[in-house]
């Protein structure tokens, strides 16, 4: 709310959007829809992208920095674990590193 009461149009946040958090869906744990709309209420530009393409992102970037009379939000849809077949979409990658063998096949994976 500081942020749009004093028109600060140099301030851009970026919210990785992946609907998961340590506890799991994040509709589950507490609902955040609609998250554009909450953001916007409080007077910030909202711009939503698909946070795995960069192109999206950079010219999200650059629409905030057109913005001059309010600070932005970017607000990238993920995929947690996106390209590994056991991480996809699974929570409890959230707050644990992959062990050896794990990160191994992750790389793997990734590397096709």
């Amino acid at each position: 709310m500081t942020a749009a009461h004093y028109k600060l149009a140099n301030v851009c946040a970026l919210v990785d959007y992946n609907n998961l958090q340590i506890d799991g869906k994040v509709e589950n744990v507490i609902g955040l829809h609609p998250l554009s709309d909450k953001w916007a209420a409080f007077n910030w530009h909202v711009i939503n992208v698909d946070g795995h393409d960069l192109e999206q992102v950079l010219a999200a970037y650059d629409e905030a920095a057109s913005v001059k009379d309010k600070p932005s939000v970017i607000i990238a849809k993920t995929i947690k674990g996106k390209g590994v077949s056991f991480m996809e979409n699974v929570a409890g990658w959230h707050g644990r590193a992959p062990k050896p063998d794990e990160l191994a096949k992750a790389l793997a994976e990734l590397a096709n």
